[in-house]
């Protein structure tokens, strides 16, 4: 018999068949992340996501966040086999970000390796046993429109991902019993998402919103129980 698996522990009896254990390095995942001058971005933050499902459910497990150097650099050692995703941003400090001599709204936004293709299949960083990964980035200030809303839930929390699957954007809870929300974020289509446990129960939500050359207000970002029938899916 042979494990393909990692296992904490095996039962094992005088019935059982031979053990094959093989010892394998574990991968690990390295990069530099730089501003859109090129040169490395100091306390830039790095969020490590693994990707998996469970008796089919998809899951998305944050296995690290990283605070960059002064040299831009970042390492995940010794992570399992397996698909992944990472995010690369500045920290949230939950203030309006800076405005330019023409009042717009300009900030870094988040930027997610491997990059999504807009409409296509959900795609990953691979990783095989012993292999050592680079995944570098590059951040970029851009022009970001202010949009803000409301949801049916007290302290629900909202989260904004933009096309290219990038998330962690600066979003901040806002209003009487903190049902409202408020984000800064790029042209094009982002999608609020909510998936949160409170005193209330849990809730879970998901809304595309096009953003275009203005602000947005007053967007209700409707949020459902998580007691309906929800059919599982592989990625």
């Amino acid at each position: 018999m042979t494990l393909e698996n990692r296992v904490t522990s095996y039962h094992v009896t005088a019935d059982t068949s031979p053990i094959t254990l093989r010892l394998a390095s574990l991968p690990s995942i390295s990069g530099v992340v730089l501003g859109a001058d090129g040169a490395p971005m100091a306390n830039a933050q790095v969020l490590l996501i693994y990707c998996n499902s469970e008796a089919g459910w998809p899951m998305r497990t944050l296995h690290g966040a990283f605070r960059t150097g002064a040299d831009g650099s970042y390492v995940f050692p010794h992570r399992p086999p397996g698909r992944w995703e990472l995010i690369a941003s500045v920290p949230r400090n939950y203030q309006p970000p800076r405005r330019d001599q023409q009042g717009r709204y300009m900030g870094y936004v988040p930027v997610r390796y491997p990059k999504l293709s807009p409409g296509g299949p959900h795609s990953y960083l691979e990783l095989s046993e012993g292999q050592q990964a680079t995944a570098d980035f590059e951040l970029r200030e851009q022009v970001l429109h202010r949009i803000t809303g409301t949801t049916n839930v007290s302290t629900a929390i909202v989260d904004v991902v933009d096309s290219s699957g990038a998330g962690d954007y600066n979003v901040r809870t806002t209003g009487p019993q903190s049902r409202g929300f408020e984000a800064w974020v790029p042209k094009g289509r982002v999608w609020l998402e909510s998936d949160f446990t409170s005193a209330y129960g849990e809730f879970i939500g998901s809304l595309p919103v096009e953003v275009g050359d203005t602000d947005i207000e007053g967007i209700e970002f409707p949020l459902m129980p998580r007691n309906h029938l929800t059919i599982p899916i592989e990625i």
